[in-house]
């Protein structure tokens, strides 16, 4: 989640979804479509981890394993 709990993400082996926040409840909200990016191009070992960069806009993913490489990508935000 977004440090100011704006937006989600999360990610499979193949794509990440960004999800708009309802700041009272905490999920997802209703009615407003998930932004996706596919990341299959990235050949990670085993992704397994994603987090918000320090703007807020682009993400930050990693593998699992010792050295595994990081990457930072942007993928559209949803528009509640």
């Amino acid at each position: 989640m977004t440090p100011d709990g704006k937006f989600l993400a999360v990610r499979t082996y193949a794509e990440v979804y960004t999800f708009a926040v309802d700041s009272t409840r905490g999920l997802p909200m209703a009615g407003v479509a998930p932004g996706s990016c596919t990341i299959a191009g990235l050949r990670e070992k085993q992704g397994e981890g994603v987090g918000w960069w320090w703007d807020g806009r682009r993400l930050l993913l990693t593998s699992e394993g010792r050295n595994a490489p990081f990457f930072v990508v942007e993928c559209p935000l949803p528009k509640p």
